[in-house]
């Protein structure tokens, strides 16, 4: 705790601020006159050495890294969306299997139709029966 409080002493108090990750409250003139003055170069080594101290503060540390991911988490985007749904394919798939195809020819039928590589045996298996899933409503025995 010394050792920061050591560190931190020279520094303006904007800075101090920001290696604490404590916000940034309005400054006095004579603060901000500090942080014109200050070579804001030095921050990534400034971080590096004040992560090294406080990482022997376990509860500092700690609240430190919270504040860091939840920083790091706001910026970036969010999860990109997956893979588009197949109810178009499986729809054919669907109307293949009523006419009393098996999954493989399902499979040929539909890459003839939509290029080579589209699907195959397994997946048209899947896919079917993901849909007989979803499309079957839920029953209840009777209590």
């Amino acid at each position: 705790m010394e050792e920061e409080t050591r560190f931190l002493a020279p520094l303006p108090r904007l800075v101090q601020r920001l290696l604490q990750m404590n916000g940034n409250d309005d400054l006095s003139p004579e603060e901000r006159e500090e942080c014109q003055n200050f070579d804001w170069s030095r921050i990534p080594k400034l971080q590096l050495e004040y992560e090294q101290i406080i990482q022997h503060i376990p509860k500092k540390w700690a609240v430190y890294r919270k504040h860091y991911a939840d920083t790091i988490l706001s910026v970036l985007p969010p999860n990109p969306p997956g893979r588009p749904r197949a109810d178009a394919l499986a729809e054919e798939a669907l109307e293949l299997q009523r006419q009393g195809k098996t999954y493989a020819d399902i499979a040929k039928e539909l890459n003839k139709l939509h290029g080579p590589g589209t699907t195959n045996r397994q997946a048209i298996r899947q896919l079917i029966i993901s849909r007989r899933k979803s499309d079957s409503p839920t029953e209840r025995k009777p209590d």
